[in-house]
């Protein structure tokens, strides 16, 4: 019987990459052609227009609209939306049997919105931190609560 084979993603709204376990939570490693960067812009370059104008109700007064969404917002989804397409791909050619998603609560949120159902029945564990700063060899002592599960 072959050992199930366990994808790891760890991510944020800016940065997400994969890590394969082999057998217990200490044998790592990197999943070289999973490594996703987002766009951290700030507030100023994602929406560079003015707000609109329009006209009170009442009177000659005149204010700034709110914009309809929020620009990290949007991004943020944009930026799942990648990482989910990555993970249904590799689900479709069968190159992991487990998922366990790291990723901040907020983040964590938008992913679940969005898996499909062919990736979120292969989720197996949560892990709500953002881990995306640690190297390889610092993960498994931070993963071996939910790689046990």
């Amino acid at each position: 019987m072959n050992p199930k084979t366990t994808r790891i993603l760890i991510a944020d709204a800016g940065i997400a990459h994969v890590v394969a376990a082999s057998g217990k939570a200490g044998n790592l490693m990197a999943v070289d052609d999973v490594r996703l960067k987002g766009n951290p812009s700030p507030s100023r370059d994602l929406a560079a227009d003015r707000p609109g104008r329009a006209f009170d109700r009442a009177g000659d007064g005149r204010h700034e609209m709110e914009p309809r969404t929020d620009p990290h917002g949007a991004e943020r989804e944009r930026f799942a939306r990648e990482i989910v397409a990555v993970l249904e791909k590799a689900a479709q050619q069968r190159r992991y049997d487990r998922l366990v998603l790291v990723a901040p609560p907020t983040f964590m949120g938008v992913l679940r919105d969005i898996l499909p159902s062919s990736v979120a029945a292969k989720v197996g564990a949560e892990l709500t931190k953002d881990l995306t700063r640690l190297s390889v060899h610092e993960l498994p002592e931070h993963l071996a609560p939910v790689l046990k599960s």
